[in-house]
């Protein structure tokens, strides 16, 4: 009979990271981190801080655009950034120079949907327990912005006052094309039936002759038997 070999009564170091079997991996250094409260708090609170940044400066974009445009312009924008003239922003020329960009190279006033979305991103980082349907919100906000800037731009060819950007460039582009594929009356009724879908949609309205007789009684000679 053999003697036994010492070497196999020697246990073998149990493996944190046998996937076969099943047991859980130790995290690395790099997934404590990640895990940690305040890696979250930063980004979330610096994209929160200039969602508030973007919205002061979008709203004092509506008043004082007339005084800057010129300056913001210009020339270069890099130059009138660090050495141009004082604004009359609210929150000096890169709030100026920032606004401009969302609004007159952007969306128009409904670029104010994009320091929306960076809150929402900001808290939805710093509160990661939260509820909030981030992913559902981006979408109606972002489709919000560019549904009004396309109906702005087609409003405002006639509302203009000293070249304000009622849609923005990107609205102006959309509807430019608008115009010319479906003509100015084909555009209008486009708008109507978007409208009149998106409402229906998101109010979960719900259309029945009854309730139009109710509201419109003179459009019927004699009342409707709902009863069949």
């Amino acid at each position: 009979m053999d003697a036994p070999n010492p070497r196999n009564n020697r246990r073998k170091p149990a493996s944190n990271g046998n996937r076969r079997s099943g047991h859980p991996r130790t995290p690395r250094r790099f997934d404590l981190v990640l895990s940690e409260q305040w890696v979250r708090q930063v980004p979330g609170i610096s994209l929160a801080g200039l969602s508030l940044f973007g919205f002061f400066g979008i709203l004092s974009y509506f008043f004082t655009w007339q005084s800057d445009y010129a300056q913001v312009t210009g020339g270069s924008q890099w130059e009138y950034l660090m050495n141009g003239p004082s604004a009359d922003h609210w929150l000096g020329r890169s709030g100026a120079l920032f606004s401009h960009l969302l609004v007159n190279r952007g969306f128009g006033p409904a670029a104010l949907y994009i320091p929306w979305v960076l809150l929402l991103v900001g808290i939805r980082l710093m509160f990661i327990d939260s509820s909030l349907r981030l992913t559902h919100r981006i979408y109606n906000s972002l489709l919000l912005m560019l549904s009004l800037s396309i109906t702005l731009s087609y409003l405002g060819k006639d509302l203009a006052d000293h070249g304000f950007a009622w849609g923005g460039q990107a609205g102006n582009a959309i509807s430019n094309w608008l115009n010319e594929f479906l003509g100015l009356a084909g555009t209008a009724l486009f708008l109507i039936l978007y409208w009149l879908i998106y409402f229906s949609i998101r109010l979960r309205w719900v259309f029945s002759l009854a309730g139009l007789q109710a509201r419109l009684p003179w459009l019927f000679s004699k009342p409707l038997n709902t009863s069949a």
